[in-house]
């Protein structure tokens, strides 16, 4: 198959890459699926911490570039939204501990305005009720 044949809407394997300086730079990962069902895995898995998809291994240099792929059992784990939630949650009590952001001003400690200040304060105050 070449890339001129591609049909977004055919199941395939996709390939997926990392840019440099990321966590997996250097490795790609496989999905097989439709255009979209392999992205949808790809984001569930690594969220926006990845580059490109590509419909082949030579579209997407993995010869050229000496690339390796990442095994399935290094992918990161998928998270319930309960889980999203807890960890989020979570991330905001360690920042608040760490003394990062100055609740009573909006502000934090650099003095740069907390766009998700309102809402970081409710997620905050509904863990600590």
């Amino acid at each position: 198959m070449t890339d001129n044949d591609i049909t977004l809407a055919a199941e395939q394997d996709w390939y997926f890459t990392f840019g440099s300086g990321q966590e997996h730079d250097g490795k790609y990962v496989v999905i097989h699926g439709t255009y979209d069902s392999a992205r949808d895995e790809m984001l569930e898995h690594f969220g926006n911490r990845w580059s490109f998809q590509y419909p082949s291994a030579d579209s997407a240099g993995v010869a050229e570039f000496s690339m390796v792929e990442l095994p399935r059992a290094e992918w990161p784990v998928t998270l319930t939204p309960e889980q999203l939630t807890a960890n989020l949650l979570l991330a905001v009590e360690n920042v608040i501990a760490a003394g990062h952001l100055d609740w009573d001003s909006g502000l934090d400690v650099d003095g740069i305005q907390s766009r998700a200040h309102a809402a970081l304060v409710e997620a905050y105050q509904a863990v600590t009720r």
